[in-house]
């Protein structure tokens, strides 16, 4: 979990058990029962956290052949997502939302795999 999730879990934590007032403030237990009914909040609003910091995000990849240099004179023809083999990584957090546009300029089918995506 990241640590931008457990803040808001955290402000919920501190939030119920200082609805004693004072007895916070000098240190008292905090009865079984709140403890638990805390912990249910928790669990309950946990998955729900990440759509809270959801982000919109959108990529583009070009497919194209392209020439790949490597080294000593050497090149040979790949087949290329924005000029590059492998092509660019994908990094989103849970909760967000994403486009992806594939355009193709080749005259073979290309597709997107999502490696390690759940």
């Amino acid at each position: 979990m990241a640590k931008r999730h457990l803040r808001p879990i955290s402000k919920v934590s501190s939030a119920g058990i200082s609805y004693r007032g004072e007895a916070s403030q000098r240190r008292e237990r905090v009865p079984k029962r709140t403890a638990v009914g805390l912990a249910a909040i928790i669990v309950l609003i946990g998955p729900f956290m990440s759509q809270l910091s959801a982000a919109d995000r959108s990529f583009t990849f070009t497919a194209k052949r392209h020439q790949i240099s490597i080294g000593s004179g050497l090149s040979y023809p790949a087949w290329t997502y924005n000029g590059s083999v492998p092509g660019p990584l994908i990094r989103v957090e849970q909760g967000d939302h994403l486009s992806i546009r594939l355009i193709n300029h080749t005259n073979e089918a290309h597709g997107i795999y999502p490696h390690a995506a759940e």
